[in-house]
């Protein structure tokens, strides 16, 4: 009909920043129509062993759980949607081992990616602190010589990524 509507290319940036220094460590680049997932699963390959990745609610996933312990890292997540696990040990009160059952393979994860039947992770519940509500992290850290605290105040470090994001 002759009309043109002219847009702004859209694109998708997914990034790993070293906290502390705030620099890239890793990125790459999607269409907005990508998973996060799936940029992601490309880049977890180059996370040096022995890192701590501090993610948001999206990455607590299996297949994520699967690759970060496949290639010697650690990741910490909160656990915002309900997941079914079996408690393997109580470490302290809202401390435990469990574990967790290979469901469905998410269509974001290359086919010849195979996956372990079970995972264990640690589970950690806490009061919010605001004191309102229950908050759930989930890690690949097992060590139950790291106190549940430390743990929890590591991953609200995350926030000052947020705000260097921003500035």
């Amino acid at each position: 009909d002759g009309k043109y509507v002219a847009s702004y290319p859209q694109g998708l940036v997914q990034a790993i920043i070293k906290q502390g220094s705030g620099l890239i460590h890793d990125f790459t680049l999607g269409s907005r129509h990508v998973s996060e997932l799936f940029l992601i699963s490309g880049m977890i390959q180059n996370i040096p062993r022995g890192s701590l990745l501090l993610a948001d609610d999206l990455y607590n996933s299996y297949a994520i759980f699967s690759l970060v312990r496949k290639n010697n890292f650690d990741i910490i997540v909160p656990g915002k949607r309900i997941r079914n696990y079996t408690i393997v040990e109580k470490i302290a009160d809202g401390d435990e081992i469990v574990k967790l059952k290979l469901g469905q393979l998410p269509k974001w994860l290359p086919m010849d990616e195979i996956l372990p039947k079970e995972l264990t992770l640690r589970r950690l519940s806490f009061l919010s602190p605001d004191g309102e509500k229950i908050l759930v992290l989930y890690t690949t850290i097992l060590n139950d010589k790291i106190p549940k605290c430390d743990i929890i105040l590591k991953y609200f470090t995350r926030w000052d990524i947020e705000i260097t994001i921003r500035e």
